[in-house]
């Protein structure tokens, strides 16, 4: 759930892209790979969306209150969790803008 320094510098690029549109709400949701539990799965996907917000928060303080967090855990694979490839697309984390 720790943003490695290349992806959070691509978000505060991202970020301050955001400042010049108007939305309603701010989804950021929180996945993972089947690896664990799915207790274990459903926390860190929390943890990866709220590492996240807070890098928003940080760039974008005018969001405050608009941004809103949720997990998925290891429920929407995007690729085969049997595969080491396919596993590392499914740690992730999307950010759903609605206007």
């Amino acid at each position: 759930s720790t943003l490695r320094s290349n992806a959070q510098l691509d978000l505060e690029a991202a970020f301050g892209q955001l400042r010049e549109r108007t939305f309603r709400r701010i989804l950021i949701v929180g996945h993972t790979d089947a690896t664990g539990s799915s207790e274990t799965n459903l926390s860190l996907g929390l943890d990866r969306a709220a590492a996240v917000q807070s890098v928003l928060l940080a760039n974008a303080p005018a969001f405050e209150g608009l941004v809103d967090v949720e997990t998925r855990g290891e429920k929407e694979p995007i690729a085969s969790n049997e595969t080491p490839s396919g596993r590392a697309k499914n740690r992730r984390v999307e950010i759903v803008l609605i206007e």
